[in-house]
């Protein structure tokens, strides 16, 4: 087996150390160049996410406030309540001429007493 000289080996050493030296700052810089650009591809995503979900919640938060029941209220809907067992009426059938009934309103409630009642078969 032939070994080298010490003399080469040495200089085979200094050459590999002045490439690292060399290289090295512009590796470094070529990798923060990197670290940069994907940094802001990173706030551009995110921020498109977020956006994504602003918007998603603005229109749940819509949909959900359109189906609250103060919202129905306020719409001119109201509910009718038995005055003491304040069971929901569904029918007319359900209460009785004279009978005192308690409406729900969007502000307030009032108590009606029954005069008269009509039975209509509505299909929904």
């Amino acid at each position: 087996m032939v070994m080298p000289e010490k003399s080469e080996l040495l200089n085979q050493i200094y050459s590999y150390i002045t490439r690292l030296r060399t290289s090295l700052p512009r590796v470094t810089t070529n990798l923060k160049n990197q670290a940069n650009y994907l940094y802001g591809d990173l706030q551009k995503a995110i921020s498109v996410i977020i956006n994504e979900r602003k918007s998603s919640f603005k229109n749940l938060s819509e949909k959900l406030n359109t189906l609250s029941p103060l919202a129905i209220l306020s719409r001119g809907y109201s509910v009718c309540y038995m005055v003491p067992e304040k069971t929901i009426i569904r029918s007319s059938d359900d209460v009785k001429i004279g009978q005192e009934v308690d409406v729900l309103l969007f502000k307030g409630d009032i108590v009606c007493k029954v005069l008269e009642k009509d039975i209509c078969k509505m299909k929904i």
